[in-house]
């Protein structure tokens, strides 16, 4: 199911699961055992729709990939941040150069210190410095794992990463519920439910391994010695929306999502 175990409980951060209720066996979500755990009454035993909450996740997904060309200045400008973010500048990596050089005169004293009655203490000083001074040698690395990328690769690794998603929507479109659950986990990134209320806040995002993957083939085809250490990629906050569901749900309440795929998006881009 499209939010099973990624939605979490606002106050308790318990996950919710979609369970079968009701006569006509329909789908709902509530927190497991919770009907054991929380007294009678609670509003934290009460459980939520999965139709209505699934059709304006899943049509705001739609909605979000198809809305070019600002969809693709958002994308590009996150990644040419995180680009930025990665390389730093000059002062930050003599600032990181010179924390290490004292790491490591800490670590050699502290390695000095071995053989009293404290070993086990200093041992965990000893520990602790070397994890600090990984630290600095993999951040000094990602600094240099590679040149800036120019605006035309940051242009080519945008349009790659939209369509990649408007495929997986296609997907979706063609298998139905077999690829339900492959769209929640790549684009949605946080869900999380008020049962007090009824609603639930849900944050979409550009999943941080699309972006890797279209970086890596661009550095495989390009320039593949610059790229020694593949760079650590974030996922890009596209939007967040809040969901009210209804206390009663009957009738078209249930009515299914009906996807369009990706084809009205690219038809989007060739038009314009």
């Amino acid at each position: 199911y499209l939010l099973s175990g990624l939605m979490t409980e606002k106050t308790t951060g318990r996950e919710l699961k979609a369970v079968k209720g009701g006569g006509l066996g329909r789908t709902y979500y509530r927190m497991k055992g919770g009907a054991e755990v929380f007294t009678s009454g609670s509003f934290l035993r009460r459980r939520l729709p999965a139709a209505p909450l699934h059709r304006a996740v899943l049509e705001e997904i739609e909605s979000l990939l198809c809305s070019l060309p600002g969809l693709e200045d958002l994308i590009a400008e996150a990644i040419l941040q995180q680009d930025r973010d990665r390389r730093g500048d000059p002062d930050q990596h003599d600032q990181l150069l010179a924390e290490r050089e004292q790491l490591r005169n800490r670590y050699r004293s502290q390695v000095d210190m071995l053989g009293g009655i404290d070993d086990g203490l200093v041992r965990e000083s000893i520990n602790k410095t070397a994890g600090q001074i990984q630290a600095i040698d993999d951040r000094l690395a990602t600094m240099k794992s590679g040149p800036a990328l120019t605006e035309r690769e940051i242009c080519e690794i945008t349009t790659g990463v939209i369509e990649d998603m408007q495929d997986m929507l296609e997907r979706f479109a063609e298998e139905g519920e077999p690829a339900l659950r492959a769209v929640a986990e790549a684009v949605v990134g946080s869900a999380v439910a008020d049962l007090e209320k009824s609603e639930v806040d849900v944050e979409f995002v550009v999943p941080a391994a699309f972006i890797a993957q279209r970086v890596r083939g661009l550095a495989e085809r390009r320039r593949p010695e610059a790229f020694r250490q593949a760079p650590k990629w974030k996922p890009i906050l596209l939007d967040a929306v809040t969901v009210e569901l209804p206390e009663r749900c009957s009738k078209a309440c249930w009515e299914p999502f009906k996807p369009s795929g990706g084809d009205d998006c690219r038809r989007q881009r060739k038009a314009a």
